[in-house]
């Protein structure tokens, strides 16, 4: 046992390091299925829209993606189950992927781990101290979510499997993520195969849920969902997640074992004798950088836009008997009108997830400053708004980039379902729009972080993204709607585009990045 001597010792440390971050990763996944579950018990108040719900969500294809084959769909339970699944498995996998990743290879690449095993702390005590503080979460992150569906009024045995099903997804991916951190030798790749894992599992179940394959089996994703909440209930499901934590924390030790603090399977590869011309720049340097996180997240959001785009034309057959979901896109529209309001609320959507990677791509100035690496950069003769300004400008150009492709995308495929050229520009119009909203977003936080040098500016883009997922599922009065910049954007190609709306949000973003370059230039720069 002596390898996992101090564990206790480095739990509670962990506990007093994220003693904010990770009571806002529960309590927000708890508070939007309990939400969720309430708007679900009063949208759907009789049989004949459990009825409508069933056979419109039942075989849909881009449902099925999203939130897999769910059981139990001509219920209440198994409707709050398919609307909360997506975000709340997601959200669950994310935290542990965060949580694990922070505390073991990131502490090794800044030599915090070095300094914690001099003292009398065993061989494996910070992986194992990470996992038992990631499984904790889990576990209550299950719990306070099947409390939620209760207090809602979702029947109690079927929202604790649920509850069950996402704390065992929630160790399953823990696990990963420990494993990801044994494999490479920087936190930014461990997190990046650790992500790839969860996109690749999460892919994997939609595609089989929509083929109605076995292969469901191959996907976490597809475990958890296996116990059927609200269908058959298959406690003994949850042993197969149990068995394939278990697995990931062998493999875990096995690796930990064999190789040295600091170290990993993938040793980095040796760069180029010289720079090229492009790196010895600010701007090039920050692109070399992030070049991966672009990536990364273009495929991703191109996927979705696809997708998104061969759905278009099914958007009237799939409402004209749901009128509660019609008006959630336009009250009183139909046919043509009733896609041109689908497709704005896709533009914005899409938009939303588009100011996620713009916020993580700013927020990279935080990690460079967290690092060292930003007291080594300014120690030459870069002064502070040249080196913020050249991420923001990579930041800037990716973004406008990203949601081109993404509207020509969604327009394309459009498009080509329905033989009509002119639909590649709808998803183009729609879409930038939304530009002036994602710079409100980016800028507060970017504003916050040259105050504080904190990543709170996460809050501004969890605001925005869920007034535009909820607020019409949860009625959201328009004062609250309204802290959301996506709130004043028009609803292109629905509505005309009127320019003082985005006239204000784009002032609003400048004086947002002007306040960001006074609070960088007035406080320390974080050092290690």
């Amino acid at each position: 046992m002596k390898h996992y001597t101090g564990t206790g010792h480095l739990v509670r440390l962990i506990l007093r390091r994220d003693r904010l971050i990770l009571p806002a990763w529960i309590l927000g996944n708890a508070t939007m299925a309990l939400f969720s579950a309430n708007a679900v018990i009063d949208f759907y108040s009789d049989d004949r829209q459990i009825a409508l719900y069933s056979r419109m969500m039942g075989d849909n294809i881009t449902n099925l993606i999203m939130a897999g084959r769910e059981a139990g769909l001509d219920t209440i339970g198994g409707i709050a189950v398919n609307e909360v699944s997506f975000m709340a498995g997601i959200l669950i996998s994310l935290m542990v992927l965060f949580t694990v990743v922070r505390h073991t290879r990131s502490d090794e690449e800044a030599g915090r781990t070095e300094l914690v095993r001099s003292t009398v702390v065993g061989r494996h005590a910070p992986v194992l101290a990470a996992l038992t503080v990631a499984i904790l979460a889990s576990v209550m992150t299950g719990a306070l979510i099947a409390g939620a569906f209760i207090v809602a009024g979702v029947e109690a045995g079927g929202s604790l499997a649920f509850g069950a099903s996402l704390a065992g997804l929630g160790v399953v991916f823990a696990s990963s993520a420990a494993v990801a951190a044994q494999v490479s030798v920087t936190g930014r790749g461990a997190l990046g195969i650790g992500g790839a894992v969860i996109a690749i599992t999460f892919a994997i179940r939609g595609i089989a849920a929509i083929r109605d394959s076995p292969a469901v089996w191959l996907s976490p994703f597809g475990w958890a969902q296996a116990v059927e909440s609200f269908g058959e209930r298959r406690w003994w499901v949850l042993l197969v997640l149990v068995t394939g934590a278990a697995l990931g924390f062998l493999l875990t030790a096995a690796l930990g074992s064999r190789r040295d603090v600091g170290g990993g399977l993938l040793e980095p590869k040796l760069g180029r004798p010289r720079a090229s011309g492009l790196l010895s720049t600010d701007t090039g340097f920050v692109w070399r950088t992030q070049r991966g996180l672009i990536f990364g997240w273009g495929a991703l959001l191109l996927l979705l836009a696809a997708l998104y785009g061969s759905i278009v034309t099914q958007v009237p057959e799939m409402l004209e008997q749901n009128p509660e979901a019609a008006a959630m896109f336009g009250d009183g529209a139909a046919g043509e009108a009733l896609i041109d309001f689908f497709v704005a609320y896709i533009s914005r959507f899409q938009a939303s997830l588009l100011a996620a990677f713009t916020v993580m791509s700013v927020l990279r100035l935080r990690t460079e400053e967290q690092s060292g690496r930003a007291e080594a950069h300014l120690a030459t003769a870069v002064p502070r708004w040249r080196w913020a300004s050249a991420n923001l400008l990579v930041s800037g150009l990716a973004t406008v980039v990203l949601l081109t492709l993404v509207a020509l995308t969604f327009g394309g495929v459009y498009a080509l379902m329905d033989g009509n050229s002119n639909h590649l520009w709808l998803g183009l119009s729609g879409a930038l729009v939304q530009l002036p909203a994602i710079a409100v977003v980016a800028s507060g936080a970017f504003a916050i972080w040259g105050w504080t040098s904190t990543a709170w500016g996460w809050l501004v883009f969890a605001c925005a993204l869920v007034q535009t997922m909820l607020s019409d599922l949860l009625r959201f009065p328009d004062w609250l709607s309204a802290l959301s910049p996506f709130w004043h954007t028009p609803a292109v190609p629905a509505e005309s585009a009127e320019a003082w709306p985005l006239v204000i949000l784009s002032l609003v973003a400048a004086a947002l990045l002007a306040l960001g370059f006074l609070g960088l230039r007035r406080r320390d720069i974080v050092t290690t």
